[in-house]
């Protein structure tokens, strides 16, 4: 697999001008652009810079794999302004929640509900003791080798639930 440096993308996204090779949509902040690898099915072929495209997200999501075949979704055009309602979609309340969530936690308040094990003061995460015990127990008991049922049954949590609290990054600070 090729690795797309930032300094790869950069190269790619300045030689095509920013520009989707499909539909002609331009972004120069590459929020809605990507970087496209032709033949990425061919696991074999050492993948070279002619192999890299530049494609919006939407023309990205529908490219075919197959080198040969991704030549002719390329060649038949479409206009960018009809994908423009689709853009505008994508753009809309997932990014403008994300960017409130940034910033809540820039100024260290935590949005939604707190993790098991923490309780909200004020907006901010505190470890409630009680329930960190059992946090700390479940992490020992998976590190122990005990599967994800068997510590859902032991302490009254799904599988899942303890899956999820296991791979939680707020564990781990």
């Amino acid at each position: 697999m090729i690795d797309l440096t930032a300094t790869l993308r950069k190269k790619i996204f300045t030689k095509y001008g920013y520009t989707c090779q499909k539909c002609g949509f331009i972004d120069e902040n590459c929020e809605d652009i990507v970087v496209h690898v032709v033949a990425r099915d061919f696991r074999d072929r050492l993948y070279t810079e002619d192999l890299l495209s530049v494609l919006c997200k939407i023309c990205d999501k529908f490219a075919p794999a197959e080198e040969k075949y991704f030549n002719t979704y390329i060649s038949e055009k479409i206009d960018s302004n009809v994908l423009e309602t689709f853009r505008k979609a994508g753009r809309g309340t997932s990014k403008r929640v994300k960017k409130g969530m940034q910033e809540a936690h820039a100024e260290g308040k935590y949005i939604g509900r707190a993790p098991f094990g923490y309780i909200l003061v004020n907006g901010k995460l505190t470890i409630d003791e009680e329930k960190m015990k059992i946090v700390k127990a479940i992490f020992l008991d998976a590190k122990n080798g005990l599967g994800l049922r068997e510590i859902g049954r032991k302490y009254g949590l799904s599988a899942p639930g303890v899956k999820k609290m296991l791979e939680n990054k707020i564990y781990q600070l």
